[in-house]
C-alpha cells in the first residue's frame, strides 16, 4: 500500500479545505506551514509546523525496508 501526503505550502493565499473528504487524516486551512518528513529504519514521523514554529500535529507512520 502507498500512503500519499499532500502539503500545500506554496506562499499563496489560504482556501477552505473539503473537511467532508473521507481520505483527509488531518488538515489545517487556518495557518500557513510546512510538512516536516523524518525518515528513521522502519517508520516516518510526520508534523505540521507552523510559521511561528509550533507542531500543529504530528504522526508516525510504518515503513517497509527494501
Amino acid at each position: 500500500m502507498t500512503t500519499t501526503f499532500v502539503d500545500g505550502a506554496g506562499g499563496r493565499e489560504l482556501y477552505p479545505v473539503n473537511r467532508d473528504d473521507p481520505r483527509l487524516a488531518f488538515f489545517d486551512d487556518t495557518h500557513h506551514g510546512a510538512l516536516r518528513i523524518a525518515l528513521r529504519p522502519g517508520r516516518a514521523v510526520l508534523s505540521f509546523i507552523d510559521q511561528t514554529g509550533r507542531t500543529l500535529d504530528s504522526s508516525t507512520v510504518t515503513c517497509q525496508e527494501v
